[in-house]
């Protein structure tokens, strides 16, 4: 991602610092994400009476008091660095129960037929259909967010 100059700030900060994750609850239920962990690039256990309620997002942040001042009022559930970040090229994100067993797993990457707006330039990778992305291991099911910077919290406009 391109780099930042947030408020207070006298110079840029890498673009990496804001970037984040989100989960969208698609069911009419809350979800108890308690103990659940996300593995391999980004490594974060979701910790007790962590939720997502139904049909809402759960955001995790590289840095959460950066994302805080680019985008204020979206509330972060968590903090997943330092040394832990998504790959700018790609890798496969997993998303396990606390026995260890995989709930989802999917590889993203940044090289076409991936969305390539998405890889550098400051654009999210969102899926093309926003309550259901049954094939997320599919280029063609992702695309390149509408807004610079993504839209954390909230389905890309």
């Amino acid at each position: 991602p391109p780099a930042f100059t947030p408020p207070g700030y006298t110079a840029p900060v890498d673009g990496d610092e804001f970037e984040f994750i989100e989960l969208k609850n698609t069911g009419s239920a809350p979800v108890n994400l308690y103990n659940l962990r996300l593995a391999a690039g980004v490594d974060f256990t979701f910790p007790p009476g962590a939720t997502v309620p139904a049909g809402g997002f759960v955001v995790l942040a590289k840095n959460a008091a950066l994302f805080a001042l680019k985008y204020p009022g979206v509330s972060v559930a968590g903090q997943y660095g330092p040394g832990s970040s998504l790959s700018n090229s790609g890798e496969t994100i997993t998303l396990l129960d606390p026995f260890g067993d995989t709930i989802m797993s999917f590889a993203y990457n940044d090289a076409a037929p991936w969305p390539t707006a998405a890889d550098g330039g400051g654009r999210s990778l969102v899926p093309v259909q926003p309550n259901s992305n049954p094939s997320p291991n599919l280029a063609s099911s992702w695309r390149a967010s509408t807004n610079l910077g993504g839209s954390p919290g909230a389905d890309d406009p």
